[in-house]
């Protein structure tokens, strides 16, 4: 698994050789092939990937992937954070390693790692059905947790920042109420068509770009807790 670097600015060769790591055919820098065309579409792709490699608010892994655990990924994340040799995964925020993943055939993604002080950080990424949505928009968001869940949207992969706070309920509101609408018709708000343009979004479109992610947080007690009860068990039968 490739290491990102969030600070030092790498090189155009440097840039190619990691765009091979996520699966792009580049060219650039193997054997002397250096020519515009090929420094062209090393820049290309690089826009792709940047906002996952280079941001340094929100921290991003690289998770190798091909197959059909590629094509369940493709159906549970935002395509943009996939690539032809795998996808983006945001790292829990105080994890000491990359997360470990499951995904399931509908797209739906299990990961969990480990935290600052040896609990665990357990996190569910679900994709909204498009067709719920369009039918009941708070049904559709509703129907993917509990309200005793820890929740928040994310956006192309990134956690948003707006909904950090909301509680399921209040997730479904906002969903319903307000982002929405906005995103199908941005010229029903002039602030939101300024930041966003006017031409409006599908329900398919705004399925791709946001999901619902279900947080939870194991502390170290009861994760031993919880490792001594499964060692028991198995002694058992």
């Amino acid at each position: 698994m490739p290491k990102l670097s969030h600070t030092a600015k790498l090189t155009p060769k440097q840039k190619a050789a990691k765009l091979r790591e996520f699966g792009f055919n580049v060219q650039y820098g193997k054997r002397g092939k250096t020519g515009k065309g090929y420094l062209s579409k090393v820049s290309r792709e690089w826009k792709k990937v940047e906002p996952y490699v280079e941001n340094k608010k929100q921290s991003f892994v690289f998770q190798k992937a091909t197959g059909k655990t590629l094509d369940a990924v493709s159906r549970g994340l935002s395509a943009k954070q996939v690539t032809p040799g795998g996808f983006f995964l945001r790292k829990p925020r105080g994890a000491k390693k990359s997360p470990k993943y499951t995904v399931k055939k509908d797209g739906t993604i299990f990961y969990r790692a480990q935290g600052p002080k040896g609990g665990r950080v357990i996190e569910e990424i679900h994709p909204i059905d498009p067709e719920l949505l369009a039918e009941d928009p708070p049904k559709a968001i509703l129907a993917l947790a509990k309200r005793k869940d820890k929740v928040v949207l994310t956006v192309n992969g990134f956690n948003s920042s707006k909904t950090l706070t909301y509680t399921l309920d209040a997730l479904a509101f906002y969903v319903a109420q307000d982002l929405l609408p906005k995103f199908l018709d941005p010229n029903i708000d002039p602030d939101y068509s300024k930041a966003h343009g006017r031409k409006g979004g599908t329900i398919e479109e705004f399925c791709d770009i946001f999901h619902v992610k279900i947080i939870k947080h194991v502390s170290a007690k009861d994760s031993k807790a919880r490792s001594k009860r499964r060692v028991s068990r198995n002694r058992r039968r």
